[in-house]
């Protein structure tokens, strides 16, 4: 809490799962009573109303203002700050947060919310408190913590504020904030506590406290039996995993994981990169005591590619890459267009230059046209062409070339150059053919 000018600046976090102000922090659950209730340690009176606040656990909602609960939880903090400097009346400007993408929608009802009551007059733990609620201001969470060295900063950080509720995530790029790259996510703390009760319930048939989950999940054990333990715990571990995710700017972290397990050098950490040009720049590396005691680097190209998109959760189609029929590696299919053409009644894609299987994808086939000796038109079309190679085509069906190992062309079966273009992925994706289908000289 800050004075200035006899007002006093409290800043409030409205968290989920606990209320935090500069000196205190208490959980956020309240229940509301039209009776003085029997215990009254925590009990704030407000419009008539009996309060009990740290009672139980507010469930997740993106809307903070659609009951009471906030605007008596914040009472409670401010009391508690005025407390400590034996206070019970006072003008009082109150400094909030919100979560990163929430704020510009919500901030003017939160406001609204908070100051609803210029003057207010409640009693807290059997004292009264009269508050002036001079102004109301609305910040994005997260951000206050690097707000005094924000301009310091070098290069691409990231804040993350990890909250009972939410995620919020926020670039920073040479000390300014990346308004299209912040991000709030329902990845709160509290999402494993509701998985670790719900599944304990379907193992035992049982109900536990969310502060057995809790004590449990924060120092590994509690006065609990042994098996309801080892439950709590396997389920835990199973809902967190042993897995981080996480991105890095330019290179991987290798100098921090080393000194991560210098630190912890009973810990073995392994760690797979790669960079988001897919199939450059990727590995597995292990490290314990400070030192990498493996090392793995894919060895061709294709694996490199496959062991990227596995990572990167992507299928290479996605990305238009697409296996060889070679197996060596991975082809763009939208790249370079080839002209369209009919060869012997069906269609396929034509180019001047010499293919082999490593330049076409899986699934489609390579053949060659060979050139009449005056170099007029073509005469055949055939596995492999030495001399006089015409071109090459390609077809998605296998070519029957019969006991002659080629088929000569006539003025009718010559190839149709019909004056089209195609990708080779917009011709895969074209009236793909039987497997079974066999082109034949008719």
């Amino acid at each position: 809490m800050k004075t200035i000018h006899n007002t006093k600046i409290i800043g409030i976090d409205h968290g989920y799962g606990n209320m935090k102000t500069a000196n205190f922090c208490f959980p956020t659950g309240i229940t509301a009573y039209d009776h003085e209730p029997l215990f009254t340690a925590d009990m704030l009176i407000y419009n008539s109303r009996y309060y009990l606040t740290g009672e139980g656990h507010k469930e997740f909602t993106p809307d903070k203002i659609k009951d009471e609960d906030y605007y008596v939880l914040t009472l409670a903090a401010i009391a508690k700050e005025l407390k400590a400097e034996n206070l019970t009346e006072a003008h009082i400007v109150i400094a909030a947060g919100l979560p990163l993408t929430w704020t510009s929608g919500q901030k003017a009802d939160f406001r609204a919310y908070l100051m609803k009551n210029a003057e207010v007059e409640f009693s807290y733990k059997k004292a009264d408190y009269h508050l002036y609620i001079d102004d109301v201001r609305i910040y994005p969470q997260g951000y206050a913590a690097i707000a005094g060295f924000a301009t310091t900063l070098k290069g691409v950080n990231l804040i993350a504020d990890i909250g009972n509720g939410t995620m919020n995530t926020l670039y920073m790029i040479n000390g300014k904030p990346q308004q299209g790259k912040m991000f709030t996510e329902k990845f709160g703390t509290y999402q494993c506590t509701l998985a670790v009760r719900e599944a304990f319930m379907q193992r035992t048939q049982r109900e536990i406290n969310d502060a057995i989950i809790d004590e449990v999940l924060i120092t590994g054990t509690a006065n609990i039996a042994p098996a309801d333990l080892k439950i709590i715990k396997g389920i835990a571990v199973e809902y967190d995993g042993d897995t981080l995710y996480f991105q890095t700017a330019w290179s991987a972290p290798h100098p921090i994981l080393e000194k991560l397990t210098q630190m912890f050098p009973d810990i073995r950490l392994e760690h797979e990169w790669a960079d988001e040009d897919i199939g450059q720049n990727c590995g597995r590396c292990s490290y314990q005591n400070g030192e990498r005691i493996e090392e793995y680097c894919p060895e061709s190209e294709a694996e490199a590619v496959e062991f990227a998109c596995k990572l990167w959760d992507y299928d290479p189609l996605d990305l238009d890459l697409c296996l060889n029929a070679e197996g060596t590696k991975y082809i763009h299919l939208e790249l370079e267009e080839y002209q369209q053409i009919e060869l012997l009644g069906k269609p396929a894609l034509f180019t001047n230059a010499r293919l082999t299987d490593a330049d076409i994808p899986q699934g489609l086939y390579c053949y060659h046209l060979r050139h009449s000796d005056d170099g007029g038109r073509f005469c055949s079309v055939e596995p492999r062409v030495g001399v006089n190679h015409g071109g090459s085509v390609i077809t998605k069906e296998p070519i029957d070339f019969g006991k002659q190992g080629y088929i000569s062309f006539t003025e009718d079966t010559e190839p149709n150059f019909t004056g089209g273009e195609q990708t080779l992925g917009e011709f895969l994706k074209s009236d793909a053919p039987q497997e079974s289908e066999v082109m034949n000289l008719c």
